[in-house]
């Protein structure tokens, strides 16, 4: 019987953990993907928690029949899952305008923790009663009644088991309703489990009898119950913020991660249980706590090698989707299994001991709980931003030797010295690493990510974030600002836009030359707002500045949030991997975008190219065309290694004249600003063109479209990611195989009296993916052939200028090692294209006829 109450307590374990996930990730869509939101819902959820444990406790410990208590609770929580699949999306549309676009971080977190709680509070509060009831229950069928640390392990055993599978087997196969569905089910199939089981007899059996502990539970084991679920969920926010900097920040790191805690917590409280003496409650605590602090201080250490201890892991593991996801959970067992394994048989110690005859685990759960939900908040948003990652975590390591009952442990000598030692070392828990030859210029601990610009050897800017992404540099401003322009071009006279996402600024920047134009950018982490002063993005004087704004906020949540309609809406290139950006390539957001359109309004969504897979490119572009029938791809430049691919969309169709270029483009600043970029008249613009909405629609084909019940970005694009082996080329490779963009896919053949333009532009076209192919072959060191296809591309289109000046440069650095070699590739460029005169200059100041 014993073993079948374990049994059920542990899928109840499951159940539990893949709710929180599930619905963190629901609310997310409404809440916002800011600080306040991820925190306010997790608090809600441990808030409902710690109200039900305490408030339940004496009533559960008191009754005669604590199993159907129990499988009330199970069944109350399973019933409750069910209503939360309409219930959520219900409170989401809601609270989005009550939150607004950019609201003050006092009334996002109220209204963030507030909807969440009340909407999870009937099943959370079950589950913080579930514990307290079934201890009562096996209690009275064991010697002793000791059963917390087994109870404990088994379900937070459970809770493991549930993070995982809803993050790498339930959600990315089912969707987030049908997970619920399962995890519901599971609810109350351990009601029915234990009501015609265990439970079934209880009424009529003879308990075992057990003499509690007389008197209150002291203040002071109160304190420590409740400092050390702060002090302990804290260490998890922080260790986790460090190690983002150095795993691949996915929906499975953060699974990983919080699995190897959950682990080492259920697997010291089943020891607590099994090892620990009955007697002797201040000796074991002293050295539970010494050993926390000790810990502690040791994943202070590994944290400082996160990125040597990774890669090698990786190595190891053999890289790939399983061998990284492997190292991450590798890591993330250094940094919390030996600190988990402690904290779960401190508190299995605490709650052992605060039980009495009228009850006590359940309120010792409460304050563990109420503890762990004020951490995040703390130690996230408080003390990391305000004192760096080291220090806030030694405080971690302090507070636990602070709690050390009247500080005479006998290990208290040498927790001291390693503290001393731990905070004297020149640690750096920074992780960001230019590169070889570069430097750190600016570094920055924000509450959503850790932000750094650094320098490479040739001065050289870069933007990081959490050290894994490059949100842009200088070396990328011509195609940064390339991005910025195009959109607005393709619109007749835009007088309003909006760029969600701001990376370096130097995207935005472009909307600083188009007179008129009002234009916002939306960022989600404000640290990144704070840099773009390093970029110099070209906002322009004091007067242009006035037409441009910055807001702090999730994007979505201020499209939704908007009264606004916007001439031009462009989304900057999310990662798709990283976790939360899938939820910008959903059709629901799609929709909220065209709904904030104005008439004739033009909508761009750069893609990463090299970022995806064309699996997840062909979902992106299916869900796209779902919403924006009219839509055609464009590439913002002629790189084949970074490829910025943007589907562009308007509401109606659209075609433009051959002379749309001319009406467009005729303030000075703007003419020269497009000159610049290579962008001077209609066939440079439209030579952009990669596919018209026919192709595009024969392309993506038939199948699924990524909505916000099946986010199939959040958890398909990571593959791409992890598969280290991926070739940043075959996409753009593939998709010039199968596009041929016509003329008449963009301009209106009807303004095209002689056709002369539309053969241009055909010609231009072509060049343009010889030129590509010829790209894609240097940087496969093919350079014979990458050469022949830059002069080609001379050959086939005059207009297309950039072969050949890749071609004539090529000439020039040879000059100097291989004359010969540069007179046959100038011979060969003027052959080519007679009618421009570089190459056949250069011949001649050489005597070459």
């Amino acid at each position: 019987m014993k073993s079948v109450t374990y049994f059920i307590f542990f899928l109840s374990g499951v159940a539990g953990l893949g709710f929180e996930i599930v619905w963190t990730r629901m609310f997310a869509v409404g809440l916002g993907h800011e600080l306040p939101s991820l925190l306010a819902v997790l608090a809600a959820y441990f808030g409902g928690f710690a109200l039900g444990g305490w408030c339940l406790d004496r009533v559960v410990s008191r009754t005669s029949v604590p199993g159907r208590w129990y499988a009330g609770m199970e069944m109350l929580i399973g019933v409750w899952g069910f209503v939360s699949i309409a219930l959520i999306p219900w409170a989401n549309d809601r609270v989005v305008n009550l939150i607004g676009q950019t609201p003050a971080f006092l009334w996002h977190w109220t209204i963030a923790f507030v909807v969440p709680f009340l909407v999870l509070l009937p099943a959370t509060a079950a589950m913080g009663a579930t514990l307290p009831t079934m201890d009562r229950f096996l209690s009275r069928l064991k010697n002793q009644g000791r059963s917390i640390g087994g109870l404990y392990g088994a379900n937070t055993l459970g809770a493991v088991a549930g993070t995982l599978a809803s993050t790498f087997l339930l959600a990315p196969a089912l969707g987030f309703r049908a997970t619920i569905l399962i995890l519901a089910g599971i609810n109350v199939l351990c009601a029915l489990a234990m009501f015609f089981g265990p439970a079934r007899t209880e009424a009529a059996r003879n308990t075992v009898q057990y003499t509690f502990d007389e008197g209150p539970v002291s203040f002071r084991v109160g304190l420590l119950i409740f400092a050390t679920g702060i002090l302990g969920i804290g260490y998890e926010v922080l260790g986790v913020r460090v190690m983002n900097q150095v795993l691949e920040n996915t929906v499975y790191s953060f699974a990983s991660a919080l699995s190897m805690y959950l682990l080492g917590t259920s697997i010291g409280a089943v020891v607590y249980q099994a090892r620990a003496p009955r007697e002797k409650f201040r000796e074991v605590l002293a050295f539970l706590l010494v050993g926390l602090a000790m810990a502690t201080m040791v994943g202070i250490v590994v944290l400082s090698q996160a990125d040597a201890i990774y890669q090698k892991l990786r190595s190891v593991f053999g890289g790939g989707f399983g061998g990284s996801v492997a190292a991450e959970m590798a890591l993330a067992a250094l940094v919390f299994f030996g600190p988990a394994l402690l904290m779960g048989a401190t508190f299995s110690h605490l709650a052992q001991t605060s039980l009495r005859a009228s009850g006590g685990v359940g309120r010792a759960l409460g304050l563990n709980t109420l503890g762990g939900s004020l951490a995040p908040v703390l130690f996230g948003v408080v003390l990391l931003p305000a004192i760096g990652a080291k220090l806030a975590l030694m405080l971690i390591s302090l507070g636990y030797i602070l709690l050390v009952p009247r500080l005479k442990s006998p290990a208290m000598p040498l927790a001291a010295v390693s503290f001393v030692m731990v905070l004297l070392f020149p640690i750096n828990l920074n992780l960001v690493y230019p590169p070889p030859g570069g430097r750190l210029v600016e570094y920055r601990d924000g509450v959503l990510a850790a932000v750094a610009v650094v320098n490479d050897p040739r001065g050289n800017r870069f933007l990081k974030v959490n050290n894994r992404f490059v949100m842009g540099g200088t070396p990328s401003a011509f195609g940064d600002r390339r991005l910025g322009h195009l959109p607005l071009l393709l619109h007749p006279q835009p007088r309003s836009a909006v760029y969600l996402g701001l990376g370096t600024g130097i995207t935005f920047g472009a909307a600083a030359a188009h007179p008129d134009l009002r234009a916002e950018s939306v960022e989600l982490v404000p640290e990144v707002v704070d840099m773009i002063a390093y970029f110099e993005p070209r906002l322009g004087s004091d007067e242009t500045l006035k037409r441009l704004s910055f807001k702090v906020a999730d994007a979505r949540r201020f499209i939704r949030a908007t009264d606004k309609t916007y001439d031009v809406i462009v989304a900057d290139l999310f990662h798709p991997a990283r976790d939360g950006a899938g939820s910008l390539y959903t059709l629901e957001h799609f929709q909220s975008v065209r709904q904030r359109l104005a008439p004739g309004g033009v909508f761009c969504q750069w893609l990463p190219l090299y970022q995806l897979d064309l699996d997840m490119l062909k979902i992106i572009i299916r869900t796209f065309r779902e919403v924006f029938p009219e839509t055609r791809a464009y590439i913002a430049h002629f790189n084949a290694s970074t490829t910025a691919f943007g589907l562009v969309a308007t509401a109606e169709p659209t075609s433009y004249p051959v002379d749309w270029y001319q009406r467009r483009v005729q303030d000075p600043n703007l003419v020269k600003s497009l000159g610049e970029l290579a962008i001077p008249n209609g066939l440079a613009l439209f030579g952009n063109l990669m596919a018209g909405k026919n192709e595009l629609s024969r392309f993506a084909g038939d199948g699924p479209i990524n909505t916000d019940d099946n986010p199939r970005v959040i958890f398909g694009a990571p593959r791409f990611t992890y598969e280290s082996d991926a070739s940043a080329y075959a996409n753009i490779k593939t998709l010039i195989e199968t596009f041929r963009p016509l003329p008449a896919d963009v301009i209106d053949v009807g303004t095209d009296a002689d056709g002369t333009f539309a053969s241009r532009l055909a010609k231009y076209l072509e060049a343009r993916n010889v030129y590509l192919n010829g790209e894609i072959m240097r940087a496969n060191r093919r350079e014979v052939e990458a050469l022949a296809a830059y002069v080609e591309t001379a050959r086939i289109s005059p207009d297309f200028r950039v072969g050949y000046s890749m071609a004539f440069e090529m000439a020039r650095q040879r000059a100097s090692t291989d004359r010969e070699g540069a007179l046959g590739i100038l011979r060969q460029l003027e052959a080519a294209d007679p009618s421009r005169p570089e190459a056949r200059q250069i011949l001649q100041s050489l005597g070459d006829r």
